[in-house]
């Protein structure tokens, strides 16, 4: 006989495998399956929202953010600081992004996501940025990264980059960038043609 295992613990589970792509289609598939019951509470808008945000899945995250309900928008602070990250990445506003995420409150489950997007964002930006400059300045540096003078020197130093003494300008050296799993292009599909015959 088969334990059903509560989906906090299921997510939680998949969380700590990194497995981003199966935490977005269990979040999915809670969402199908709970939209079908009238008047019950969907509990895992922001783990979905924020997985989402993680895979630098932008689209899917605004698709989300549209079929949540007015409602439940405006009674979850939480949700709502959570889509402001998306938001300020939607403009690549990379000062907003890292002041949202360090004025983020929420859930114990939904803080460790940002600082997951935190670290996963900034090491992307990082792989970005070494293969887009030649040099950089450690002001630029610090700006696109979120990190104050001497973390970014010691952040970005210890990743292989060169601080040059005469100019103080970093000389970036390409980095390889980890692939983050994705949800697929299906589920966006089948969540979208849901949305559809919901409106109809």
């Amino acid at each position: 006989m088969s334990v059903k295992v509560e989906p906090e613990v299921k997510i939680q589970e998949l969380i700590a495998q990194g497995s981003w792509n199966q935490v977005a289609a269990f979040c999915e598939e809670l969402e199908f399956e709970l939209s079908n019951q009238p008047g019950t509470k969907i509990p895992f808008y922001n783990v979905q929202l924020l997985t989402y945000l993680i895979q630098g899945e932008l689209d899917y995250a605004r698709f989300l953010w549209r079929r949540i309900p007015n409602e439940v928008k405006s009674s979850s602070p939480e949700l709502a600081e959570a889509w402001l990250i998306g938001k300020h990445m939607w403009t690549k506003n990379y000062t907003g992004i890292y002041q949202a995420i360090n004025s983020f409150k929420g859930s114990p489950l939904s803080c460790t996501l940002v600082e997951i997007f935190s670290d996963i964002f900034r090491t992307k930006t990082l792989s970005l940025l070494s293969n887009a400059y030649t040099y950089l300045s450690v002001p630029e540096a610090s700006k696109f990264l979120g990190l104050e003078h001497d973390d970014v020197v010691k952040y970005c130093t210890s990743r292989g980059w060169e601080l040059d003494g005469d100019s103080k300008m970093f000389i970036p050296h390409p980095i390889l960038e980890k692939k983050v799993q994705t949800a697929g292009l299906a589920h966006l599909q089948s969540l979208t043609e849901y949305v559809v015959y919901l409106e109809q």
